[in-house]
Order: C-alpha cells, then sequence, then structure tokens
C-alpha cells in the first residue's frame, strides 16, 4: 500500500529572551546544567552518547550522513536537536574532502561503494562496543547525505529500519532501486525546505511520484527557512523515528 503523508508547517519562528541577563548583572552566579551527552571521536566517524543511558537497554542507533562541506563534527549540532537521550548515534565522514576542509558525499559507483562500506564497518564496531538494537537502526542526512543516506537505504534495506533525508533528493542515477520489492520496505521521512534552491518544488513533486509508482512508504514534510536542520524538522524526524521504534515488538521509548 502507498502511504504518502503530507504535512506543511506554519512559520513558528520566535524570540527568545534571556531571562538571567538582570540576575547576572547584579552578580548573581549561574551554573550551568551538566552536558546530557558526550562525542566519542574515532578514525573516521564520531559516536554520540548519552550520558545517563541505561546499560541493560538497547538503544536505537541512528546513523548520520553530514552535509555538504561538513564533517563528523556535524554530530554534536544535530544529535541534542533530535534528542540527547532516545539514541545513540554515529556519523560517517564524507568520500571526498572538498575545498574548504570539509568533506562531501560524491554519487560515482566508487563513492557509493565506499559509503556502504563506511557505514557497514562502522554499524559492526558500535555494535561491538555498545549495546545497540540491531532492530532499530537509522540512517539520514541533509542535503547530498540525505541522498546518500536513501541510496545506502535502498541498497542495503535490512539493516534499517528506517531512512530520512532533510532538503536531498532521490537518487537517480546508477540503478538506485535495483531491488525495488525490498527496498520499498524501508519507510522514508523526507524534509524539504520550501524555497530550496537545490531541491526545487517541481523535482520534489516529480521524485514523489517516483516514490508513489514504486510503493514506497513516504512521510513528507516541508518547513520555511533556510535551514534543513530547523528544530521543526529535527523533532518531526525524531518524533517519526519514535512512531517505527514503537511498532517493534517488546520496544520502549526514553523519555
Amino acid at each position: 500500500m502507498n502511504r504518502i503523508k503530507l504535512g506543511f508547517l506554519a512559520d513558528c519562528a520566535s524570540s527568545l529572551v534571556d531571562e538571567w541577563t538582570a540576575d547576572q548583572e547584579e552578580g548573581m552566579t549561574v551554573h550551568e546544567s551538566p552536558p546530557a551527552y558526550v562525542i566519542e571521536k574515532q578514525s573516521g566517524h564520531s559516536i554520540f552518547l548519552p550520558v545517563h543511558r541505561e546499560n541493560r537497554y538497547r538503544y536505537p542507533l541512528l546513523i548520520w550522513l553530514h552535509g555538504d562541506d561538513k564533517d563528523v563534527g556535524q554530530l554534536s549540532q544535530v544529535m541534542p536537536c533530535i534528542s540527547d537521550r532516545n539514541y545513540i548515534g554515529i556519523a560517517i565522514q564524507g568520500t571526498r574532502q572538498s575545498l574548504n576542509g570539509g568533506f562531501m558525499w560524491k554519487q560515482t559507483p566508487s563513492a557509493i561503494e565506499s559509503a556502504s562500506r563506511r557505514v557497514q564497518q562502522a554499524f559492526r564496531s558500535v555494535r561491538k562496543n555498545y549495546n545497540i538494537d540491531t532492530r532499530r537502526v537509522f540512517i539520514a542526512g541533509p542535503g547530498r547525505g540525505g541522498t546518500m543516506a536513501f541510496r545506502i537505504a535502498f541498497r542495503l534495506p535490512h539493516l534499517f529500519l528506517g531512512a530520512a533525508s532533510l532538503d536531498g533528493g532521490v537518487p537517480g542515477n546508477l540503478q538506485p532501486m535495483l531491488n525495488v520489492r525490498l527496498a520499498r520496505e524501508v519507510p522514508l521521512f523526507w524534509g524539504h525546505r520550501r524555497n530550496s534552491e537545490s531541491l526545487p518544488e517541481a523535482v520534489l513533486c516529480e521524485q514523489l511520484k517516483l516514490l508513489y509508482v514504486a510503493g514506497f512508504d513516504v512521510t513528507l514534510r516541508q518547513y520555511p527557512g533556510n535551514d534543513p536542520l530547523a528544530d521543526p524538522a529535527c523533532s518531526d524526524l525524531n518524533k517519526w523515528m519514535m512512531e517505527r521504534i514503537a511498532g517493534v515488538p517488546n520496544s520502549r521509548i526514553v523519555r
């Protein structure tokens, strides 16, 4: 069955007021809250770990493929925005260095093979060292990182409970849906900026038709603004993953 869910969120931007300003001016001491997570940097990837995780609980895993001109350091920006306690996260380094020192995801046969291999290696590493629920693994990313996330999910559908792209298009070359019967079993979350230059609305509609005809389960959300990682998108992604997790037998959602 085709399940296309369209949700268009209103602009909810608001100004934040620093309630502590007056007290600080009077010399009052402000105590910062202890961090809720730690980042472990390893060769080719970084790992996000909730500080107060329960050792006996098997955590869902979110594999993050960073955006263009970024690196695995983006994990520390995006995971607290999504949730600082629901998942263990791992960010994979892009396949090619860009001119500004960051990395990117090339959509070539060798780069796709390299990205798939890196994801599988990182998955095996984190599964070996941490208590991961292998039935609850997601892959996601912004821009071309999101396109690569879709591509790897189509290529290795047995690994993932879901895949998400934030303002990244559906891969269209090199036979991304070679085994569409298995690929369409992976639910997809697709976030889109209304005025996106990298993914114009006309292209979005054409690619959405392609997914519909192929029988994919797609949740589409559209947002204002220029940041594909803004709070509403991260919040929606978290809710969407929690819904998938809740559908797995013996699941438990960490609040």
